[in-house]
């Protein structure tokens, strides 16, 4: 036994202890055994880590990581649908995402904003840092019926789910459906060992959405900047559909910033932008430079954009802004868009230029 013990410690795990004997002794040689499983699950456990880390990380992006991810565990743990919650804004949860195996029915469509009451008997258990673990689901439906409806729904017997957390914020959750039974225990250790590395990756996603929400919004008006413009134009001109544009100057503004300051400037600004909110709602709305705004207006007829054109001008009044208007349409963008930009352009530099004669104003003042 001594010998065996010595081969165990030095790194053998095929080594087993079989005393005969005494109780005591049986009693010991059960705990060495168990010991020598646990040595042998926990270094699977880190190689499949670092493959499912490797696997991850040749994806290069946080989405696609974490989609690789949930497949990785999905297959290694056999279970049929592995996934991500994500509590939302309005206190539900919504899957977020998904992997299922072959032949069985994607679920992710159908589990967005859950009520909160769904899962609230989850969120109080995470908060007493446990997990959720049941070889049936049958076992919840007295302590928590809603969710055993919502898991009965789908199909579901066997469940593995564990937290995911932000600093000490639970944020969501993860799991897999239908593990098999003598593997429950082990894909929740699996669970709550990746946990940590995917909410890594979550917190990453987020970074990364933000930083690109900022560098396509202008700052000061939190709409679309030149950036998103172009963006938007490259996947709109290949559509076969009618498009507007509306090119706008705000009339006055370097007066009001020579005057009156950058800040009664920055109002101006946003009052133009509100007016054009107003009278352009449901199309994209861009601010190209200090004084230029700019619609997209797709799939709109010539008369409504006249329309949209006539309350916009309309509404100048009730913020207390003047804009240089130019509007020009086609029933096909797949002609360039381009084209029909600096037609608008144009008729708005006419526009400005007749008010200017109309007012009396000396132009290179304003």
């Amino acid at each position: 036994m001594i010998q065996k013990l010595k081969l165990i410690m030095e790194g053998n795990l095929e080594e087993r202890v079989n005393v005969q004997g005494s109780l005591e002794f049986l009693e010991l040689s059960s705990y060495i055994n168990q010991m020598v499983q646990n040595l042998t699950n926990a270094n699977d456990i880190e190689q499949h880590i670092n493959k499912a880390l490797r696997t991850a990380l040749k994806a290069g992006e946080p989405e696609k990581s974490l989609e690789c991810i949930l497949e990785y565990l999905g297959r290694l743990l056999c279970g049929k649908r592995s996934y991500i919650f994500e509590r939302n804004k309005l206190g539900g949860d919504d899957n977020t995402y998904e992997w299922v195996a072959e032949g069985v029915m994607a679920e992710k469509d159908n589990l967005q904003n859950l009520p909160s009451e769904v899962c609230e008997h989850w969120y109080k258990m995470f908060a007493e840092n446990e997990y959720i673990m049941f070889e049936n689901i049958v076992e919840m439906k007295q302590t928590d019926p809603l969710q055993y409806e919502n898991l009965k729904k789908q199909g579901i017997v066997s469940i593995a789910v564990v937290p995911l957390r932000d600093s000490d914020n639970v944020v969501g959750f993860y799991g897999v459906d239908d593990p098999p039974a003598e593997m429950l225990a082990h894909t929740t250790t699996m669970l709550r060992v990746m946990g940590h590395f995917i909410e890594a990756l979550l917190r990453t996603r987020d970074l990364v959405r933000n930083l690109k929400r900022m560098s396509y919004l202008d700052q000061l008006t939190q709409i679309g900047n030149r950036h998103a413009l172009w963006e938007y134009i490259d996947k709109t001109q290949s559509k076969d559909i009618s498009i507007g544009i509306i090119y706008c100057d705000i009339t006055g503004l370097k007066r009001v910033n020579d005057n009156e300051g950058h800040e009664a400037g920055d109002r101006l600004i946003l009052s133009a932008c509100e007016c054009m909110k107003k009278a352009l709602h449901g199309y994209e709305l861009f601010r190209l430079g200090g004084d230029e705004l700019l619609a997209v207006c797709t799939r709109i007829s010539e008369a409504e954009l006249h329309e949209s054109v006539k309350q916009l001008t309309g509404s100048m009044n009730e913020y207390a802004v003047v804009l240089a208007v130019g509007a020009a349409w086609k029933s096909d963008c797949t002609e360039g868009i381009s084209g029909i930009m600096a037609e608008a352009e144009n008729l708005m530099y006419k526009d400005k230029a007749a008010y200017y004669a109309a007012t009396g104003i000396e132009r290179r003042r304003q």
